[in-house]
């Protein structure tokens, strides 16, 4: 059964209020990035933008294209939702730790292991 076939409860709305915090959470990682000489930094910023594309791009075929992926044989795209999101979510969070200590706390020299 696909995921767009059950009705929406009201938790959908909060859904869709969380993917909206996607867009300036890369504008914002975007930006710090630009300001960022860390080569590792950087590069984490960016699979980290990349990989959560991946999500909102499985997301939205899950969401509205779930028929015809169903139908080819591949229903699983929610469950890669699930993986990418996390995975993005994980690195954003470990980057926006560094980025805040880098620009409140000048003093300090973080390093990302």
């Amino acid at each position: 059964q696909c995921f767009t076939d059950i009705k929406p409860p009201p938790q959908a709305v909060n859904a869709f209020c969380l993917m909206l915090l996607t867009i300036p959470s890369i504008g914002l990682m975007s930006l710090q990035l630009r300001l960022e000489n860390n080569k590792r930094i950087v590069a984490l910023g960016q699979r980290s933008i990349g990989i959560i594309c991946m999500a909102l791009a499985a997301w939205v075929n899950d969401r509205f294209f779930c028929s015809y992926w169903a139908g080819v044989g591949f229903p699983y795209l929610h469950g890669v939702w699930h993986i990418l999101i996390f995975l993005s979510s994980y690195s954003s969070i470990v980057l926006f730790a560094y980025c805040d200590v880098v620009n409140h706390m000048p003093d300090k020299k973080p390093i990302l292991k």
